[in-house]
């Protein structure tokens, strides 16, 4: 992006982690770059965030009663890992979708 003509680019990293019905993603990293220089803000976001990941609920994109197992991610994908048990394999449950509570 640009700001009264400087170019200003930034990056964040976090650690993304399955968690039953939620992604997790626990700030790694985080700077600001422009043509001055480079800009460390995981100061900032600690103070921000602090060690509280941030939580994102799934569920709804779900069959009902799954959850996240398993998470690989590579810089081209992300694959998921789905774990689901004494259930019918039928049109119901892939019509299903869990909920965020």
């Amino acid at each position: 992006t640009a700001f009264l003509g400087v170019q200003i680019s930034y990056l964040l990293t976090v650690v993304p982690e399955a968690a039953g019905t939620s992604l997790v993603f626990t700030p790694e990293g985080a700077e600001v770059t422009t043509p001055l220089g480079t800009i460390d803000l995981q100061q900032v976001i600690d103070r921000v965030v602090g060690n509280a990941p941030v939580t994102v609920c799934v569920a709804n994109y779900l069959p009902e009663g799954a959850q996240l197992t398993g998470l690989e991610v590579t810089p081209e994908a992300a694959e998921l890992t789905l774990g689901i048990s004494n259930v019918v394999l039928d049109g119901n449950l892939l019509e299903s979708r869990g909920s965020c509570g």
